[in-house]
């Protein structure tokens, strides 16, 4: 199943997609521009 991990360029983790890839065969990360911790909130 393909994964999608969001990350925030100002965020903490800055890479979603390396933290979840030891329980994910397929998963890319994207980094949203201009956002901080919470992506929902901005």
């Amino acid at each position: 199943m393909p994964i999608l991990g969001d990350s925030s360029r100002h965020g903490s983790i800055p890479d979603m997609a390396a933290s979840i890839s030891p329980w994910a065969d397929n998963a890319t990360g994207a980094v949203v521009p201009d956002t901080g911790h919470f992506i929902p909130d901005e």
